[in-house]
């Protein structure tokens, strides 16, 4: 500690990213020049060549590298092109990308490793039509299986260009404009400032791994790793049209491989903003975290082997896909949604806020779901949803529509047991209203009905059979139900 603690004075404004990522404990060196930079990376090497274990707020980080281990680009410095610099560079090498702008793409070498200052722009707009002209910044069809860490704070922007070739504009060959991966040993950790991109496909795209590609920022379609942290992920074209064709881009598209994704900020698209699409039930998993998503999260899973995890602030969909009435459409697998905020407001299609079809579950928790005017807030068509959530608001008020699938609200078979008070169900309809002159929290078990429909205040709050049903009555509130078969059963307790 005494020792980081040393390190750390002697160049306490200097030394701002101390990282273990690729082993390069000092970077960030500041106003240093890049000589200046590798002269005291050298001296603190010789300082503690053997271990230099560092203690900051990342953690533990071991292991500077040696100078010769360092290639170095940007102005003044080793190489002016990245190229360069990774034509030159060898597995286990680092490369040092310092602030200015770089127009480069296909920069994928095995076993090179990256480092890019605040302040650096690695931009391409696609004007080729071949593969090679058509990889993104970081492709490995172009390397096969690679091991990778490329960390920093650059800023990415790849277009795919919108030149003709016969009757498709743009290059048909990019599958992932920032990180394509297609080889399941392929291990990558990647991180940067913000991701950008546009693309205006009029023509399906190259076949990656069988599967017809979409341009993606992102194209996850096999590793045995990946990790993915940056703060914004965006399309800054989003709605604007080229050829008649709207900017379609998606930001985010995995089919295998652990993958994790780490985002502050994921922007609109019209397309898919998240789009998980496996198609084998071995186990495959998605982690997904982040502040704010404004784009669409499309999930085909193939069974329950596959897994797909979202932990966020909030979801607010106002556009896309579903003309921004869904923010989450499932298909198969097991999903687990927790969030603060889950909110659809564009133009009702009556697509639900959260859309379920095939035989996949979904549990979700939230401290509110926001739909637009009319909209559902759960469109259940098939499959099992677990469904707890503090508020529903709905302008106009919305539904939980569980026709062809089931939906458990609050689940309530164990806090129908124990509430105290019972209330009566007649045969096929029931009307009740709270006149005990306090709040009450009514728990009703629908399990053996058919034909359920259920209002609170003369409002429609579920349109069809939900197993159980959790209510806030207020004085003088009222609710109803209509059902066919079955009877329900029902309790309350005060709050």
């Amino acid at each position: 500690m005494q020792q980081a603690a040393a390190y750390q004075r002697a160049s306490d404004q200097n030394l701002k990213i101390i990282t273990a990522y690729f082993g390069l404990s000092l970077v960030g060196l500041g106003a240093l020049t890049p000589s200046q930079a590798l002269s005291q990376a050298g001296a603190f090497q010789a300082l503690d060549d053997h271990s230099l274990n560092v203690i900051t707020a990342w953690g533990v980080v071991n292991a500077l590298p040696t100078s010769t281990n360092l290639l170095t680009v940007g102005p003044g410095a080793q190489y002016s092109t990245i190229k360069a610099a990774l034509t030159n560079a060898s597995a286990g090498n680092t490369i040092i990308v310092y602030p200015g702008t770089y127009t480069e793409n296909n920069l994928l070498k095995s076993g090179v490793n990256y480092f890019f200052y605040p302040g650096t722009l690695i931009t391409y707009t696609n004007t080729g039509f071949d593969l090679t002209s058509g990889y993104g910044f970081f492709d490995d069809r172009a390397t096969g299986k690679t091991t990778n860490k490329i960390a920093g704070y650059g800023d990415f922007y790849y277009s795919v260009g919108t030149n003709l070739n016969n009757t498709c504009h743009g290059n048909t060959n990019v599958a992932g404009c920032v990180l394509t991966t297609t080889n399941p040993a392929t291990d990558i950790y990647f991180e940067a400032r913000a991701c950008d991109g546009d693309a205006w496909p009029d023509c399906a795209g190259v076949l990656v791994n069988g599967v017809s590609s979409s341009p993606s920022l992102f194209w996850i379609a096999a590793a045995t790793n990946c990790e993915v942290h940056t703060v914004e992920l965006r399309n800054p074209a989003v709605l604007t049209s080229q050829n008649s064709i709207v900017d379609a881009v998606n930001l985010f598209y995995w089919e295998t491989g652990s993958t994790y994704l780490f985002a502050s900020h994921i922007g609109q698209s019209f397309s898919y903003g998240i789009w998980a699409n496996t198609r084998v039930n071995t186990v495959q998993n998605l982690w997904v975290s982040f502040q704010l998503n404004e784009s669409y999260t499309y999930i085909t899973l193939s069974g329950p082997n596959n897994k797909m995890w979202i932990d966020c602030k909030e979801i607010r969909v106002t556009n896309g896909i579903a003309g921004g009435s869904t923010a989450i459409s499932q298909f198969g697998g097991r999903v687990y949604v927790k969030a603060e905020k889950i909110g659809a407001t564009g133009p009702n299609t009556g697509g639900g806020v959260i859309a379920m079809t095939g035989a996949g579950e979904q549990w979700t928790t939230a401290q509110k779901i926001t739909s637009s005017a009319g909209n559902n807030w759960v469109q259940n068509a098939g499959g099992t949803n677990y469904l707890s959530v503090q508020q529903l608001e709905a302008p106009g008020g919305g539904i939980i529509n569980s026709a062809g699938g089931i939906t458990y609200f609050n689940p309530s078979v164990v806090s129908n047991a124990v509430a105290p008070f019972a209330i009566t169900f007649p045969a096929t309809t029931v009307n009740w209203t709270n006149l005990t002159g306090g709040t009450i929290t009514l728990f009703i078990d629908n399990t053996g009905v058919t034909g359920t429909a259920t209002k609170l205040n003369g409002t429609t709050i579920y349109a069809s059979t939900v197993l159980d049903v959790q209510l806030t009555l207020k004085p003088n509130d009222y609710f109803s139900e209509t059902y066919t078969l079955g009877t329900p059963t029902g309790k309350f307790i005060f709050q």
